[in-house]
């Protein structure tokens, strides 16, 4: 969804090959709830930074959803490009994940315009809360910010996921987050373990 304001999608299953619910630019005060999604690519706050003149993003609430064999759980993702905006207030809370590649993800590399160096959409004021169950992911845990435009008041509270992948696969890489342009909040369990 796109340019729209006060949205709920609720008491839903959603099974696609593409991400469960999209939230892109100008999408402000929705809330996404009691959603089962799968298979998909789970809940998307973008792309972003694609086009000329987007309009930011705020106000957005996930919570009480579960997700099953998706290839993403959480995720805000933003072009590489020149294109200027902002997402900011945003929850995703009380998630349960069952077998995801990637389960929380911010993803400022999403994808890039020719010529351009970092994203310059400002992420800022999120929150990843209450998030558990299993991943098949060795990184669990992903938030690649801009360099330009660090990502701010990132929160990550009560998360417990644990890897259920091929145990031959790289058995000699630990569980863990992977973090680069952001300071992270922590608060409660952390698992994987938090960035260093």
């Amino acid at each position: 969804m796109s340019k729209t304001n006060k949205v709920r999608i609720s008491n839903s299953t959603i099974g696609t090959g593409d991400d469960c619910v999209s939230m892109i630019h100008g999408t402000t005060n929705v809330t996404v709830e009691n959603v089962k999604c799968g298979p998909g690519h789970g809940f998307s706050i973008g792309s972003l930074g694609h086009y000329d003149a987007e309009f930011d993003v705020f106000g957005i609430t996930v919570r009480n959803c579960s997700l099953a064999y998706t290839e993403n759980g959480a995720r805000i993702k933003t072009y590489r490009n020149e294109s200027p905006s902002k997402a900011s207030g945003i929850i995703f809370q009380d998630l349960t994940m069952d077998h995801v590649k990637n389960p929380i993800l911010i993803d400022q590399e999403y994808a890039t315009i020719p010529g351009s160096v970092d994203s310059k959409v400002l992420i800022s004021d999120v929150e990843f809360s209450n998030i558990r169950g299993t991943t098949i992911s060795k990184i669990a845990v992903v938030l690649a910010c801009s360099q330009s435009f660090p990502c701010k008041g990132i929160t990550l509270k009560d998360i417990h996921l644990e890897y259920t992948g091929d145990p031959d696969h790289n058995e000699d890489t630990p569980f863990s987050s992977n973090c680069t342009n952001v300071k992270v909040n922590y608060i409660g369990e952390q698992l994987p373990p938090p960035c260093a």
